[in-house]
């Protein structure tokens, strides 16, 4: 019989995703939640394979609380309500949780505003996930407040929750959340965690690759300080371009050996006090030819780069490709020969108040990263795109942020859905916004030429 209901999980979950995307995706406001059949399920003996007392069905009980709210059998609502806190099983939970949200009944608000502090980063998601299913007032205050005052990952979800489709409600509590600091969606606070790790030092014109990295002697090229970093450690570099403002001409790259955790980022910035760091791709005999290929690429998961200057380089100025959960935050990118900042296959990565400018292809390129936020800062002045989403980069969040005197301010192209752009200003591009007819975004409180 398991093996039975494991093959039928996992067929079933093939078309559950097709389905929920089609109905996500579609602009109709959803005013009730009728029952729906699925071939083969009896929706009334689902509630009690949810609560049967056996610790060792937790993919059955996964299963269960699925069905529950694909056919949207509201006699279940009672067990996952009770399941999604009590269930010990975080799977279970956050299955639960979704499925609350496909019901949309009024009972299951309370339990999920609850589950907003389980232990589980996972459960908490599908909380506030669930609760932007709902069109009760009750749940989008709660999801409001936690936009607004909240901080991390979560802030940041229960944002894409509320701008989930747009309507009068939900329009009248984004354009009453105040924008504040956007580095308080990426981490509590401040554009990287405490220290946990070491610190390595390292100054363009002072530094020396044989000293010992340290404040007091620090390195002199960034790829030195590189080889230093730990996985998982929280390591951080500390870079400047020292008092004689000596750009770094180099390609940084930070490999996947040397990732962060979500907890212990790695992290690469400018060295607090001190002149700021540049990374400039061309020779110092032809400053204005890029004549090397990335300026920092990142294969690595949880890494974050803040305050640099990068330019002239022949391909992107800063590519992220394949890392998951990175973060550029407080970067000037300029006179690049293809792409500014590059998200490659880099999902839940945010990009914090870039100023990028008069790259030859696209200013900010986010291509197969779902998740993706853009948030602040502004793209001017590029050849092709401000900001383009493409290829499934699906559920962008692009907040407080500028595209001008681009060909094109935004783009959504090549399947790329659910993208919401909120508080933003999109002004003098030649054409401001492009959508592709197998994608979707929602504009809210957006200025798009003249017309807001």
């Amino acid at each position: 019989m398991k093996w039975i209901t494991r093959i039928l999980f996992g067929i079933l979950i093939v078309t559950i995703t097709g389905a929920c995307q089609q109905q996500r995706h579609s602009n109709d406001p959803i005013v009730d939640r009728p029952p729906r059949k699925v071939a083969g399920i009896d929706p009334a003996g689902l509630p009690e394979l949810l609560t049967y007392p056996d610790d060792d069905r937790d993919v059955e009980k996964r299963f269960a609380a699925v069905m529950i709210g694909i056919t949207r059998e509201l006699s279940g609502i009672e067990a996952l309500n009770d399941k999604v806190i009590a269930d010990r099983s975080p799977a279970v939970r956050a299955a639960c949780a979704w499925a609350i949200g496909e019901i949309a009944d009024p009972s299951g608000i309370e339990p999920l505003e609850r589950t907003l502090r389980d232990a589980s980063a996972a459960v908490r998601a599908a909380a506030v996930e669930a609760l932007g299913r709902y069109d009760d007032p009750n749940a989008l205050s709660i999801l409001a407040k936690l936009s607004e005052s909240g901080k991390g990952p979560l802030a940041m979800a229960a944002l894409r929750s509320i701008a989930w489709k747009d309507t009068p409600t939900r329009h009248q509590l984004l354009s009453k959340i105040e924008p504040g600091d956007p580095h308080r969606f990426v981490a509590p606070g401040q554009p990287f965690s405490q220290a946990v790790g070491k610190i390595w030092y390292v100054d363009a014109a002072s530094g020396n690759d044989n000293a010992n990295g340290s404040e007091d002697a620090p390195f002199q090229s960034i790829g030195r300080a590189i080889t230093e970093l730990r996985a998982g450690a929280g390591d951080r570099i500390y870079a400047s371009s020292g008092k004689a403002a000596l750009p770094f001409r180099e390609s940084v790259d930070i490999p996947a050996d040397r990732s962060g955790t979500s907890g212990a980022p790695t992290v690469i910035a400018a060295w607090p006090g001190k002149s700021p760091p540049v990374l400039d791709g061309a020779k110092a005999e032809s400053p204005d030819t890029p004549f090397l290929e990335d300026g920092i690429h990142i294969s690595a998961s949880f890494v974050r780069v803040n305050g640099f200057t990068v330019r002239h380089y022949k391909d992107s100025g800063i590519d992220i490709d394949g890392g998951t959960g990175c973060v550029v935050s407080n970067c000037v990118v300029q006179k690049c020969d293809r792409h500014g900042i590059f998200l490659y296959y880099a999902p839940a990565s945010a990009i914090v108040n870039a100023d990028v400018s008069q790259c030859n292809f696209q200013g900010i390129s986010i291509r197969t990263s779902p998740k993706a936020a853009v948030l602040g800062g502004r793209s001017t002045g590029n050849g092709i795109d401000g900001l383009l989403f493409l290829w499934d980069s699906d559920d962008a969040l692009v907040d407080n942020f500028t595209a001008s005197g681009n060909q094109r301010g935004i783009g959504f192209i090549r399947g790329s859905h659910g993208g919401r752009i909120f508080r933003s200003k999109l002004t003098g591009n030649v054409a401001d916004i492009g959508i592709e007819a197998d994608c979707s975004a929602e504009l809210i409180d957006t200025m798009v030429g003249n017309h807001p």
